[in-house]
């Protein structure tokens, strides 16, 4: 097990990488190859709870106060996991998850639009919708576009795009800025 305390996204990102791809291992051989086994998953727990992967992305670097890698592999729910990541937030943070459908009920007034993109500091999420969760106060905007006011679907109506901006350094950063014509 390892600890690391002080951690920004970066060295969690290095760090989660070096410790926790596993190798494929070739023939006959006792040779681990230096080719990544990326199906081969590892279970990320924020505070105890199982997160997706990809929640881990839209956390505060600053709540951190621990991370913990057990390198073993073990089964939940039928999927089989190969290493646990144990994120602890400091003691004063609460974090308030939020999922999909609750970021939908709460920021899209019409309810009838069924279909939709989800894109996340400009990055899509195309798995595992339904389990992605996002901290409510680490979320800097909320933009919903519906189809008919893209250029090529003006007449198409019944799907939107879901634009969440997380509290990162750089898009505090371009918040703040102005510009002037």
């Amino acid at each position: 097990m390892k600890l690391l305390n002080s951690l920004n996204t970066n060295t969690i990102f290095v760090f989660i990488m070096m410790c926790m791809i596993p190798f494929i291992q070739y023939g006959q051989s006792n040779r681990k190859s230096l080719i990544p086994d990326h199906n081969r998953k590892a279970a990320f727990f924020l505070d105890s709870t199982l997160v997706q992967k990809q929640t881990i992305n839209d956390i505060d670097p600053e709540s951190i106060e621990s991370l913990n890698v057990v390198k073993k592999e073990f089964v939940i729910e039928n999927e089989v996991f190969y290493g646990e990541i144990y994120i602890k937030s400091k003691p004063q943070r609460n974090y308030k998850m939020l999922t999909i459908k609750e970021i939908k009920d709460k920021y899209i007034s019409e309810n009838t639009l069924k279909k939709g993109v989800l894109l996340v500091n400009g990055f899509p999420i195309t798995k595992n919708i339904g389990e992605y969760m996002i901290d409510e106060d680490y979320i800097l905007d909320v933009e919903v576009m519906q189809s008919n006011e893209l250029l090529d679907f003006e007449k198409e109506n019944g799907f939107y795009i879901i634009m969440i901006t997380t509290k990162t350094k750089e898009n505090l950063e371009e918040k703040k800025k102005v510009y002037i014509r």
